[in-house]
């Protein structure tokens, strides 16, 4: 990594730390079931279209099963022509310190989200951004250095397979049997 890299890393980290300081709030995190969910948020990596179509059959999945799901894809380039079944940001929506910008980025992170999956095995710097943000109530995604940006993090493996990462994350959210629940008054 060049060292302009490291610089651009270094102050994105910093923002970040101060958006996570500006943004305390006095909310109740709690884990949550796959199942128990009603509300549930996936971002992912739509560049490859093998692990796009993954991703919607997933999502297609858990929709029938009557959860509320929305969609925040990262594509590299995109014609505006195009058409999607979700949300789109891409590299013109990211600045210089990979800062991810924009209204539908400022819309999803504002959802009060039961669940917020982020499906890729690899950590990346705007998505971290976007999960840390994010109001949601549960945060999944793979293992970071950046642990504000998950509550659950799952370890992909030496090889990272896309299916695999949802297979564990699925299962790992199954299993999930939260002991504390909020008493409603």
């Amino acid at each position: 990594m060049s060292w302009i890299q490291r610089i651009r890393l270094l102050i994105h980290q910093n923002s970040l730390k101060s958006a996570i300081a500006r943004n305390q709030q006095l909310k109740h995190k709690s884990s949550i079931s796959l199942k128990a969910a009603n509300t549930v948020g996936i971002l992912f990596d739509a560049t490859e279209l093998k692990d796009r179509d993954i991703v919607l059959a997933f999502a297609k999945k858990i929709k029938q099963e009557g959860k509320n799901v929305k969609l925040l894809a990262y594509l590299d380039d995109f014609a505006e022509s195009d058409s999607y079944p979700f949300r789109i940001y891409s590299k013109k929506n990211l600045d210089w310190f990979f800062r991810p910008k924009g209204d539908e980025i400022n819309a999803f992170t504002q959802e009060p989200f039961d669940l917020l999956l982020y499906f890729h095995p690899l950590p990346n710097p705007h998505a971290e951004y976007i999960m840390t943000l994010s109001k949601a109530t549960f945060k999944v995604g793979p293992v970071s250095k950046n642990t504000h940006a998950y509550d659950l993090m799952i370890d992909a493996g030496s090889k990272p397979e896309l299916s695999q990462f949802i297979k564990q994350a699925e299962l790992l959210l199954e299993k999930m049997n939260p002991t504390n629940t909020i008493a409603h008054v």
